[in-house]
């Protein structure tokens, strides 16, 4: 199977313009690239041949008189006559015009498209390029980044395919128009660099000569070509280029222990693409707290100290006498949740203030492991976003595991800790089609599960803030155990705000409730700091995503587009087919990477039973087997096997006659 670059080209010789580049950037992709020379006064054929002789054919018809702005259709016909001719009966064609450039996507992943059964065509996105080569416009008609089009497809979609084009002087389109298109669109950030309108002076020459043609140009093709002048466009950076903006707000009154590992966690966050992130932090102390002023200079050298911009607030004076630790566990009152929920509200505002992607609302004693924060990205779908703005993420939770109660060497009771994270309010952990086993071992085997509750590590996109999720009371709740809580009357008001809330369980987070535990912070702080592999290998655990690119039929005949699929496990012994676990097994973190998927007949979905699709695999992340932090207290983990026993699955009298034979998770 051949991939031929197939491009039309006109007076392209000159320094300032983009046609060498977007040959060579082709022929990274392709085989080779066929050049129409239109008519070109220059030396447009000359340039293109040097370039690669061998993998470059240049073909020059019409000396000098060239086709454009009065009928376009006829070279386009005789280019794909060409490039038809290169590719073969089983080839794809390419086409591309000498100022474009396509991004996003390696060789082996495009031939890897292009090996589908399904489809005979792909789109991607186009950024039209404004000023500099990195942003783009996305005002008023410039919505090829919003709208892919079909630029690679198959060069005989069926065996007797006759090619007939529109007989229009301009845009006549660059495929035949009796091209039977059934397109998929390239996966991840693949997408054209459209350089014509970079530099003022030829955008200047596009409309002068678009403007001209007036007579055989549509009233939406006039006012387009008009807006080419337009002095104020809107210019965003293109996806790869993109700076993800993130605002960390967080209320504080906490000692300096836990403010002291607060930012140690915060400063080693990691990211794979371009992330500013931010801190707002809001002082919320008693003048009575004997650390008030040692936690307040330690914010002070945060300014300093912390990577990204710092901001803290006024203290927001704290009575001293409506919260506090109780004997078994913290106690709150009604007007602590209320000065809670104003203060986050505050935090809001400050995020929609300076627009920033996401605000990562995070309590002061909740410690994350250098990944965490990259983690809700992925399971936000942030790379959906980065490439179409109008997508809104998911509202997501990292997961952590807390004993709520504390237990006294001589207490009897067992009260099993517990996710912060729930089904029903004000704190149910059963419902919706789960049992409490069931969602606290989806949570252990560190799953991304729909909620109803979440709250203390959560990412919130600004499209959510921006449709009014805030912590504003909303109506009284069920009766519970924190049903004043502020987090829950957030949860309920995405709920009508048709808002989804996803709990993220892959991070490690540790939280230091109880400060009878203060004096392990050092060794949970040391724990968290060893996540970051850059491959996994067989026993570890692994995060990814598989994105089935390809459509499936169900039983009605129906044809649709599955979800992507979030998976977590062991390498190894993994619920995925052994060719998927196979190519994890060979990533480096951070890649994706398209193959061929051959489904068994006894595969759990139907629509996919027999049938071989491609799939793009990403690899999030990996890192040594084990259990998150707390809950794998809770745990007994064989030796020999890694098989776990959940001890709230069991009687005392039980875990008492096993406990010799099991080993405590590490």
């Amino acid at each position: 199977m051949k991939i031929i670059g197939a491009l039309l080209a006109r007076d392209e010789a000159s320094p300032d313009r983009y046609l060498e580049r977007s040959i060579r950037a082709a022929l990274d992709l392709c085989d080779s690239v066929v050049v129409l020379d239109d008519g070109s006064t220059d030396e447009t054929g000359k340039l293109a041949h040097d370039i690669d002789p061998k993998r470059v054919k240049v073909v020059a018809e019409t000396d000098g008189a060239g086709f454009w702005g009065t009928d376009e259709s006829t070279p386009r016909a005789r280019l794909w006559e060409l490039a038809v001719r290169e590719a073969g009966d089983d080839g794809w064609i390419l086409i591309f015009d000498a100022d474009m450039q396509l991004l996003g996507i390696s060789r082996d992943d495009l031939r890897s498209c292009c090996s589908t059964k399904v489809y005979n065509s792909w789109a991607m996105p186009l950024y039209d390029c404004w000023n500099d080569e990195n942003l783009h416009r996305v005002d008023g008609y410039w919505i090829g980044w919003a709208n892919p089009r079909v630029w690679l497809a198959r060069a005989k979609p069926t065996p007797d395919f006759v090619p007939e084009w529109d007989d229009k002087a301009i845009h006549c389109g660059h495929l035949p128009h009796s091209y039977p298109i059934f397109a998929g669109v390239l996966p991840g950030l693949a997408a054209w660099r459209h350089m014509s309108y970079i530099k003022p002076e030829h955008r200047l020459d596009k409309a002068k000569q678009y403007m001209s043609l007036d007579k055989t140009l549509s009233e939406q093709e006039m006012a387009h070509a008009a807006s080419i002048t337009d002095l104020e466009p809107t210019l965003v950076p293109i996806p790869p280029e993109k700076v993800t903006r993130i605002l960390c707000g967080i209320p504080i009154r906490k000692p300096p222990v836990v403010l002291n590992a607060l930012m140690q966690t915060l400063a080693w966050q990691r990211f794979r693409d371009k992330v500013q992130l931010d801190f707002l932090f809001v002082p919320n102390f008693a003048e009575s707290d004997p650390f008030y002023r040692d936690s307040m200079a330690l914010l002070e050298d945060a300014k300093r100290d912390m990577p990204g911009n710092v901001t803290i607030s006024t203290n927001i004076t704290n009575p001293g006498n409506d919260y506090g630790d109780g004997a078994i566990s913290r106690q709150w009152s009604k007007p602590a949740f209320e000065r809670l929920a104003h203060i986050k509200n505050g935090i809001i505002q400050e995020a929609l203030r300076g627009d920033y992607d996401y605000l990562f609302l995070l309590d002061a004693d909740v410690f994350c492991d250098p990944f965490t924060v990259q983690s809700l990205l992925d399971s936000a779908n942030h790379e959906r976003y980065l490439a179409n703005p109008r997508f809104v993420p998911p509202v997501v939770a990292g997961v952590y595991w807390t004993d709520w109660q504390w237990h006294y060497p001589d207490s009897t009771d067992r009260v099993h800790c517990g996710p912060q994270v729930w089904l029903r309010h004000p704190y149910k952990l059963d419902g919706r089609g789960w049992s409490e086993t069931d969602f606290r071992n989806a949570l252990v085997h560190r799953d991304r599960v729909q909620v109803w509750g979440l709250g203390a590590c959560t990412l919130i996109p600004r499209g959510s803030l921006a449709r009014g999720l805030s912590f504003d009371y909303v109506a009284e709740l069920p009766p519970g155990p924190m049903s004043e809580g502020e987090d829950r009357h957030f949860c309920e008001r995405a709920s009508r705000l048709h808002i989804s809330l996803f709990a993220d369980a892959w991070p490690d987070i540790y939280h230091a409730y109880h400060a009878q535990e203060y004096d392990k912070i050092p060794e949970m702080i040391a724990r968290l700091s060893r996540n970051g592999q850059k491959s996994a290998h067989f026993g570890d655990l692994v995060s990814a995503r598989i994105e089935v690119l390809e459509p499936v039929t169900d039983q009605f005949g129906r044809v649709f587009n599955l979800e992507p699929e979030w998976v977590r496990g062991r390498l190894g012994s993994m619920d995925v087919l052994p060719q998927i676990e196979e190519a994890l097994g060979q990533m480096s973190v951070g890649d994706s990477r398209v193959i061929r998927v051959h489904y068994p007949s006894n595969y759990i979905l139907p629509q996919l039973s027999l049938q071989t699709r491609l799939i793009r695999l990403s690899l999030f992340d990996a890192k040594p087997f084990g259990l998150p932090p707390t809950i794998d207290r809770e745990f007994f983990v064989g030796g020999a096997s890694g098989r776990k026993i959940d001890t709230t699955t069991m009687t005392q009298e039980q875990l008492e006659e096993i406990t010799d034979d099991g080993n405590p998770a590490d």
